[in-house]
């Protein structure tokens, strides 16, 4: 669910909803912002309950680094640095680079998701 919540902050930032123009010129910058932190904490949920009944000492490192890079990706247009690297390709193919870089969030964030449970189905399978 709180996968679902994060991807939706995502999506709905930028073109076409464009959510974060709607307080205007003025508020572009906080509703970026705001989004953009809807998004994380989402996501940190996300792993928070993918973590559940898991070593947590072992897979908190793991967890953690899929799920920036899944919220790194998922909000790549806003990142200035890409931002001004990709910015051609981002004018040219806004929606075939907006499907891109949110299907990559996607598996970063499956592998995320995963890991904790991953580890869980290991070790009931070597008999720990």
């Amino acid at each position: 669910m709180w996968g679902a919540f994060a991807y939706f902050w995502s999506l709905i930032n930028d073109a076409p909803v464009n959510a974060d123009s709607i307080l205007g010129r003025s508020g572009y910058l906080l509703m970026e912002v705001v989004l953009n932190l809807l998004s994380f904490v989402c996501f940190c949920l996300a792993a928070r309950e993918a973590m559940k009944g898991s070593d947590l000492s072992r897979k908190f490192l793991g967890v953690a680094f899929w799920t920036l890079l899944a919220f790194l990706w998922s909000s790549a247009d806003d990142i200035p640095f890409v931002a001004f690297w990709l910015d051609p390709l981002r004018r040219e193919l806004w929606y075939p680079f907006d499907i891109a870089v949110h299907a990559i969030s996607l598996v970063f964030f499956y592998l995320a998701v995963r890991a904790p449970s991953k580890s869980a189905l290991e070790q009931a399978s070597s008999g720990h």
